[in-house]
């Protein structure tokens, strides 16, 4: 996992590590991030929504994400731009 941090941007990209629920919860919190890039393969359908209902987050991209296709168009109307990968 990793973090961009400069005058333009903030994200967060948990893309190369598997977390749960419990480390996922720790980003709620954060302010002004932009872009979080989560591998989402053990993150439930609640905690992926609060991801995406962080205050102006722009951008989410999830990693191999098991949600319905109701629920991912559920969380893109949440969030600017929702992205689901499988890599």
């Amino acid at each position: 996992g990793g973090y961009v941090w400069d005058a333009e941007t903030f994200a967060v990209t948990l893309m190369d590590v598997v977390p749960n629920n419990a480390l996922a919860a720790t980003l709620f919190a954060l302010v002004g991030i932009q872009q979080i890039a989560i591998n989402s393969s053990r993150l439930t359908f609640d905690t992926i929504r609060k991801l995406a209902q962080i205050p102006n987050l722009e951008s989410l991209v999830l990693n191999h994400a098991a949600l319905t296709d109701n629920e991912a168009a559920f969380i893109a109307s949440l969030v600017p731009e929702l992205i689901l990968v499988n890599e």
